[in-house]
């Protein structure tokens, strides 16, 4: 299959000690858009969330990373959170908002500025 990555969670104790906690899932990669890269998204149990990912390549010339959300049979809608990468391939966005409700995150490559609807296939899916 073309899909690489696994799905995955882990709580881990917050940096205060353990009063607050995050999970991390791990994020499906499509191997033929982006060989060998990495992805995960964190959440706190606060309600903030952060996208990280790593070896992922240029979303393109003129082009940004763009994330959504989806739930349910509904269309993706925009996250609100735009991101690219550096030379090695690391970025992160801050997903703002509860992902209550929430069953997929999505990465695709849009033109800058984002998009309202998805343009391209995304090589990056969240399953939560």
């Amino acid at each position: 299959l073309a899909v690489g990555g696994a799905l995955g969670g882990a709580l881990v104790g917050g940096e205060d000690g353990g009063s607050s906690s995050t999970s991390t899932v791990a994020a499906k990669v499509d191997s033929a858009q982006a060989p060998g890269a990495e992805a995960k998204l964190v959440v706190s149990q606060d309600g903030g969330s952060r996208l990280v990912v790593s070896d992922m390549p240029s979303p393109g010339r003129g082009r940004v990373y763009e994330v959504w959300l989806l739930s349910g049979a509904g269309a993706p809608r925009p996250a609100g959170a735009l991101f690219s990468v550096d030379r090695a391939g690391r970025g992160s966005a801050a997903v703002p908002g509860s992902l209550d409700g929430v069953d997929q995150v999505l990465v695709t490559s849009e033109p800058a500025g984002g998009s309202k609807l998805p343009t391209r296939t995304p090589p990056v899916t969240v399953q939560l």
